[in-house]
C-alpha cells in the first residue's frame, strides 16, 4: 500500500504516513464520519481562536511574538483571524445595507455635507469594506516601524502586528455595534465613529505591550505615531477622492453644500 498524497510504501498498520505526515484514509465518507471530522475541525478551531482573543486583549505580545517567532499551533494565523475579522464586518455591512439602509445619517447632522456626496462615500465604504481593511495595514504599520520599534520588528512583521491589532478590535466590537444598531439606530453612527478613534488607543496598547517604552518615551512617540499615522490616512483619503475624479464617480456638484 502507498500514500496517496506522496506516494511512499506504507506498512499496513499506519495511521499517518512517516514522510509527509497525512492521514491514512482507507474508508469511505459517511454522514458518521462526517460529523466528527467537522466537529473535530471547529472544536481545535475554537480553541486556538480563544486563546487567540483573549491573549490578543490581555497579552497580545505573547500571541505576537509567539507567532513571528515561528510558533504555528498555539494560536490562530493572521491570516485565519483577519478572515474571522473580515467575515464579521461584512456581516455587519449586510445588516446595515439590508435591514437600515437610508435610515443612518453617517454625515452627524451637518449641514453642510452634500447628501448626494455623503450616499456616494457610504456605497463606496460599504462595497469596499475588506479593501479599506487591507489599506490600514501600511497606514498603521509604518509609523510603528519608524517610531515604535525598540523590539527590532522589521516592517512586514510589523504589518503581522497589525492584522492581528485591527482583527482582534474589529472581533471585539462586532457584538458591541450590533447590539447599538439594533436597540438604538439612531445613534449607531456617532458611536461608530468614536469606535473608529478608539482603535488608534488599542494600536498604542499593543505597541506598548511589544515594545515597554518609559512613560515619557510612550508620550512622545505616541505623538509622532499618531501624526505620521493621520497624515498617511489623509493622503490615503486624498488618492481615494482623486481616483473618484478621475473615474466620473464624483465630481464638483457632488461637494457642494446643500442648498436651504
Amino acid at each position: 500500500m502507498n500514500c496517496k498524497n506522496c506516494q511512499e510504501p506504507l506498512q499496513q498498520a499506519f495511521h499517518f504516513c512517516p514522510n509527509c505526515g497525512a492521514r491514512i484514509v482507507n474508508h469511505r465518507i459517511n454522514l458518521k464520519r462526517l460529523f466528527r471530522q467537522f466537529t473535530g475541525w471547529f472544536l481545535n478551531l475554537d480553541n486556538a481562536l480563544l486563546r487567540t482573543f483573549t491573549g490578543m486583549l490581555y497579552q497580545p505580545e505573547k500571541v505576537i511574538s509567539a507567532y513571528i517567532g515561528g510558533v504555528r499551533k498555539k494560536y490562530m494565523s493572521p491570516l485565519s483571524f483577519l478572515t474571522i475579522a473580515i467575515t464579521l464586518a461584512g456581516l455587519m455591512i449586510f445588516i446595515l445595507q439590508r435591514r437600515f439602509q437610508g435610515r443612518l445619517d453617517f454625515t452627524m447632522g451637518a449641514e453642510e455635507v452634500n447628501p448626494e456626496f455623503s450616499q456616494i462615500w457610504s456605497e463606496i465604504v460599504f462595497d469596499y469594506n475588506a479593501f479599506f481593511f487591507v489599506l490600514y495595514l501600511p497606514i498603521l504599520a509604518l509609523p510603528a516601524y519608524l517610531f515604535m520599534n525598540r523590539i527590532n520588528y522589521n516592517f512586514p512583521e510589523y504589518i503581522v502586528v497589525f492584522i492581528y491589532t485591527l482583527s482582534q478590535w474589529s472581533i471585539l466590537t462586532f457584538p458591541f455595534s450590533l447590539a447599538i444598531l439594533l436597540i438604538s439606530t439612531e445613534t449607531y453612527a456617532s458611536v461608530n465613529q468614536i469606535a473608529s478613534s478608539l482603535v488608534l488607543a488599542f494600536c498604542l496598547y499593543v505597541l506598548q505591550r511589544l515594545n515597554r517604552f518609559g512613560f515619557w518615551s510612550m508620550i512622545g512617540r505616541s505623538l509622532l505615531y499618531l501624526l505620521l499615522t493621520l497624515v498617511l490616512f489623509f493622503m490615503l483619503i486624498g488618492v481615494i477622492m482623486a481616483l473618484l475624479f478621475l473615474t466620473g464617480t464624483l465630481d464638483l456638484n457632488s461637494l457642494r453644500p446643500p442648498t436651504a
